[in-house]
């Protein structure tokens, strides 16, 4: 599993977090969805990537960066290797529309979307069986008695039932 690399290259958390009590990153235009680990608060958001005429990047769809909430809320790039792991992979689904599919470079057994409503792009992903809006991902790990992260004890996916908008939550072991 991969999950557990992604840990190794990041460190070990040496406290019990969830991601109850994060923080949340400010909401904007172009914010589709953020991700957040047991490691720290640090948090990876997903945006929207724009050209400088206001179209989507067909290329490139979404970028990603770090919002440093430990080193006093720093903007920045992921390296090589947290692109790696944490970056996506993006297909276009239909160009006219302007749809795309999405998979985590290390995961990609949960298709996310990338679709055009009402002028505005969304990220959607199946949520307890459920076709639901995404707002967030949250991975816990555990970790040996030498810090070392082994074992995903679970990834937490949240967004919004696009039927009822009402809150959804599923936990699960990768």
């Amino acid at each position: 599993m991969l999950f557990p690399t992604i840990f190794l290259l990041f460190g070990s958390a040496t406290g019990d977090y969830f991601s109850d009590g994060y923080p949340v990153p400010a909401m904007n235009d172009k914010l589709l969805f953020y991700f957040q680990r047991s490691y720290n608060k640090n948090t990876i958001i997903y945006e929207l990537n724009t050209l400088p005429n206001g179209n989507i990047n067909l290329d490139k769809p979404v970028t990603e960066h770090w919002i440093r909430y430990e080193e006093g809320g720093e903007r920045k790039d992921l390296s090589f290797f947290q692109r790696k792991a944490f970056g996506l992979q993006c297909e276009v689904v239909d160009k006219i529309k302007e749809s795309f599919v999405l998979h985590f470079n290390c995961y990609k057994k949960r298709n996310i979307f990338l679709v055009k409503t009402a002028n505005k792009y969304k990220t959607f992903i199946t949520i307890n069986g459920e076709l639901s809006e995404l707002n967030k991902l949250f991975i816990k790990c555990e970790n040996n008695a030498l810090g070392i992260p082994l074992t995903v004890k679970f990834v937490e996916i949240s967004g919004l039932n696009i039927k009822n908008g009402n809150p959804v939550v599923e936990k699960f072991t990768p």
